[in-house]
């Protein structure tokens, strides 16, 4: 329906023309509707799957859905989705910015909830939905570390030497590799154990993110992993960005995916290793301590 001054509407029809197979089952909440690229996102939220979007085209006051997909690929410990009823904004320079409330695990509670960090969508001519944090963060940076030329042999896993902590921003770049599932475990302790693995596995081209000890712990529950879809490209890094901020662990790769997870450890558990299965991989990390945004 339209009106143009809220007290007089005109019916137009049906919003959507149709609906695509399989999603005929899950409710649509929380919506939130705008022009991305060369086409129209339908941004929502279902209550079994948490945030997801239709892409399609906006014409004659309908929307024709094309593609669908989740946004929220991670459960909390309840088994509630953690990314959870996200809303935009058009910034003054033209950008579309997401921001959402996030299910975290503090241990105590079924709704403990934070403001996720803002991220910003963008469709270029490819079709395929970029996502990557603002570059506003940015500003938080201080004390970088880097720690170039790592080569991790093949089932072992290897501690950073000059970086750790659980209020960081990491940037992890892994060449090219043929080994079958490689990636970063945040939270170590002392071991290089009990820490939230973020891997890519290339036999089944997903990203997962999690606690992969199924054995409960003393310090929160053990989290199932949350699993999403992504395949590199031939010859491409993969390339991490993740967000620590205490329990709550926030991962883009390569701008073409993201995922969301929380996991309660000690405060001495702050290791980060690298690790690899199937072969050999070399990367390069660098790292940013983060102040409080209330700061700026």
């Amino acid at each position: 329906m339209r009106s143009k001054d809220f007290k007089k509407w005109e019916f137009l029809g049906e919003f959507m023309t149709k609906e695509l197979p399989g999603l005929e089952q899950h409710d649509h909440s929380c919506t939130d509707f705008f022009k991305l690229g060369n086409k129209h996102m339908m941004l929502l939220i279902s209550h079994s799957w948490g945030a997801r979007y239709y892409l399609g085209e906006w014409k004659d006051n309908q929307f024709t859905p094309e593609f669908h997909t989740k946004m929220s690929w991670t459960n909390n410990y309840r088994g509630i989705p953690i990314y959870w009823a996200p809303k935009t904004l058009l910034t003054p320079d033209g950008r579309r910015v997401v921001i959402t409330n996030i299910q975290v695990n503090l241990g105590n509670t079924l709704w403990s909830c934070a403001f996720s960090l803002p991220w910003e969508l963008s469709l270029p001519d490819d079709g395929i939905v970029r996502i990557k944090p603002v570059r506003e963060l940015e500003c938080l940076r201080y004390n970088e570390i880097a720690e170039n030329n790592i080569t991790v042999k093949n089932g072992e896993d290897y501690r950073l030497k000059e970086i750790s902590g659980d209020t960081l921003e990491l940037n992890v770049t892994i060449k090219p590799t043929e080994a079958t599932a490689y990636g970063v475990k945040v939270f170590c302790d002392k071991d290089n154990q009990n820490g939230m693995e973020i891997f890519y596995s290339a036999d089944k081209q997903t990203i997962s993110i999690g606690d992969g000890n199924e054995a409960e712990k003393p310090y929160g529950s053990s989290q199932p992993y949350g699993v999403a879809p992504f395949e590199l490209n031939a010859g491409e890094d993969l390339n991490l960005r993740i967000f620590i901020d205490k329990a709550l662990v926030e991962v883009f790769i390569n701008e073409r995916q993201a995922v969301v997870q929380s996991q309660l450890h000690k405060p001495e558990d702050v290791g980060i290793c690298l690790y690899s299965r199937g072969g050999d991989i070399k990367a390069d990390v660098t790292s940013w301590k983060m102040a409080a945004a209330n700061q700026w």
